[in-house]
């Protein structure tokens, strides 16, 4: 794959809603299917927690929601990371990956492996160095590429992982 360099946009309040609505959707299933919750209790579970990662939506401080784009400036992908202290041990935030994802027609160009180089950026940008995100078990294309990056398992859930990397 030739280097495929990102750029990107930040949501708009429009976008945002309707992307509020389509994670609700989305993480509701897959709380089911990974039998993380049940189905009486997957939506609830769901709202508390994007509400726990982005209590005032877009205006939420230390939440970034962007468009990635591509060279030909397509919108290829998208990413939503938080800033946020994992263990009040900890000095500095790491970088939580909330949510991120290649919209389908993109995907197996490259693009995945480019916007987890972007998020790696972005990281150093914010003068960060550790990037920590979940991954659902049966996602084995996303969690391949996060071990061939150098995330590594932290912790086995029900149906999930969380994974880290250290930059430093």
């Amino acid at each position: 794959f030739m280097n495929k360099a990102l750029t990107s946009r930040p949501l708009t309040q429009m976008e945002f809603e309707q992307y509020e609505k389509e994670l609700l959707i989305w993480y509701t299933e897959e709380l089911i299917t990974s039998g993380i919750c049940t189905p009486e209790n997957a939506e609830a579970t769901a709202k508390e927690d994007i509400v726990r990662l982005c209590p005032n939506g877009l205006e939420s401080p230390n939440c970034y929601f962007q468009y990635l784009l591509s060279d030909k400036n397509e919108e290829i992908g998208f990413l939503w990371y938080c800033l946020r202290k994992i263990d009040e041990l900890e000095e500095k935030d790491i970088i939580f990956i909330c949510d991120v994802k290649i919209f389908e027609v993109y995907r197996g160009q490259g693009y995945g492996r480019a916007l987890m180089e972007y998020v790696e950026a972005e990281t150093r940008n914010h003068n960060l160095d550790k990037i920590i995100l979940n991954v659902f078990d049966k996602n084995e294309v996303a969690k391949n590429l996060y071990t061939s990056m150098g995330y590594e398992v932290i912790h086995e859930g029900i149906g999930s992982a969380a994974m880290l990397k250290n930059l430093s």
